[in-house]
């Protein structure tokens, strides 16, 4: 959405996502848009549904939401009151989609689904046999 910025990074220290943040939101690019979406490098952005798995598995909801108050707004947001619109001030959120920096390693989560956990071959017969079992149960309900 024209809204909102999706960055992808490799998160360099604690706290980076402010830094990100003040860059995305202080840029030409940035400055009327209130949504701000930061994943780590492994993450195309360019992808909503593993945005989406990015923002399920990695958002912690009491620390990796990041709300700025008092912000530069365009009055013609429709989620900003008649007040903030005559003010042209409204907020601003960044979302953290990535796990900790301090996290390295063994303490970092791995990926554990079909296309990382196991090899092509396995991937491809799970494929095929979950394909016939659709068929299957398709035809039978019919």
């Amino acid at each position: 959405p024209a809204t909102a910025i999706f960055v992808s990074v490799k998160p360099q220290y604690v706290g980076y996502i402010h830094t990100v943040a003040s860059a995305v939101f202080s840029s030409k690019a940035g400055l009327y848009r209130p949504y701000l979406f930061v994943c780590d490098e492994d993450i195309d952005i360019t992808d909503l549904e593993e945005v989406y798995w990015a923002m399920v598995t990695r958002l912690h909801p009491a620390r990796d939401i990041h709300v700025f108050h008092n912000t530069p707004a365009m009055p013609l947001m429709p989620f900003l009151d008649k007040e903030e619109q005559l003010l042209r001030r409204g907020a601003r959120v960044a979302f953290d989609l990535m796990f900790p920096a301090e996290w390295k390693g063994d303490a970092r989560p791995r990926i554990n689904d079909l296309q990382h956990a196991y090899p092509a071959d396995v991937q491809k017969a799970a494929l095929r046999m979950w394909q016939d079992a659709l068929k299957g149960g398709r035809a039978k309900n019919r």
